[in-house]
């Protein structure tokens, strides 16, 4: 019944953010360190969640 947003803060990567969507979080809140090493298409380029299959890309 939750119905609020749900953040996962911490040292996330870019190339966690796809996992953290799939598992039911929201949104991310990066460290600013973290933000100014990897600029924003390399998050967008995650942002589709349900388009990104690890698995298919090493069975690939």
């Amino acid at each position: 019944g939750f119905t609020g947003r749900l953040r996962a803060t911490g040292r996330l990567i870019a190339d966690q953010y796809a996992m953290a969507r799939r598992v039911g979080f929201d949104e991310v809140q990066i460290a600013p360190d973290i933000a100014a090493r990897q600029p924003a298409q390399q998050w967008l380029a995650r942002a589709d969640w349900k388009d990104w299959d690890h698995r298919a890309r090493l069975a690939g």
